[in-house]
């Protein structure tokens, strides 16, 4: 298998969504954004493509991807 899963930390997810921890945990209890993976005891993490997914679809909503 050639796919890598790179795991993601809160703080990265934070940085790449520009969201607060509250509202991270918010729309995880909605269903509106990606779970994190238990790793072990109380560490988590997300799945980058599943983040960079639930971006693009944002992305799209509004209007399309721009490039550059």
């Amino acid at each position: 298998m050639t796919n890598q899963l790179q795991i993601l930390t809160r703080k990265n997810v934070q940085r790449m969504t520009g969201l607060p921890l509250s509202t991270l945990h918010e729309l995880v209890v909605k269903g509106e954004f990606p779970a994190p993976i238990p790793l072990n005891g109380r560490n988590k993490g997300w799945l980058e493509s599943e983040v960079a997914q639930w971006l693009l679809i944002k992305a799209e909503k509004r209007g399309g991807v721009r490039h550059g």
